[in-house]
């Protein structure tokens, strides 16, 4: 619905994830389409499926590590790789051997699962998400030029 045409991506963490989604700019706003009895804005619960996981492309919501608190914001997954260490360490804690196989295949963003729930999936356009991770940024991912998004659209995947 236009929401997030003209937002800019606030953080560029290259090699990891691109966070967007704040009409403040700088990640601290943003709010769910969600309201109360009163008309008031409330975030949303976390949905999270152990058949959604932060592959290269995921795009997940941003909800600062508290339960139930997800809003506007999200990350888009852009680490196209993971170390054979964090594979070994999911192996060990019980990740199913299919999804560390996936991960090995395509890269991605493991430290997430369970903490952001994934919502939608890049599934073409990689360029673009790699492109945008070229952007120049501060030491806090902040980017040093403006990246906008002119517009965007979810598509359900068949």
């Amino acid at each position: 619905e236009g929401y997030y045409n003209g937002l800019r991506i606030y953080e560029i963490l290259k090699g990891k994830t691109l966070s967007t989604g704040d009409p403040n700019g700088d990640g601290t706003g943003g709010e769910s389409i969600y309201k109360d009895e009163d008309g008031r804005t409330v975030p949303f619960e976390d949905e999270y499926s152990t058949e959604l996981w932060h592959f290269y492309g995921a795009l997940s919501y941003i909800n600062d590590g508290q339960e139930n608190n997800n809003g506007s914001r999200f990350s888009i997954v852009q680490s196209s790789s993971v170390s054979e260490e964090m594979l070994t360490q999911m192996q060990q804690i019980g990740f199913p051997q299919e999804v560390i196989d996936r991960y090995r295949e395509e890269g991605g963003a493991p430290w997430l699962d369970t903490k952001q729930v994934v919502f939608a999936q890049v599934y073409e356009g990689f360029y673009i998400l790699n492109k945008i991770a070229e952007t120049p940024a501060d030491p806090n991912g902040v980017p040093k030029e403006n990246v906008v998004i002119t517009s965007m659209s979810v598509e359900e995947y068949k």
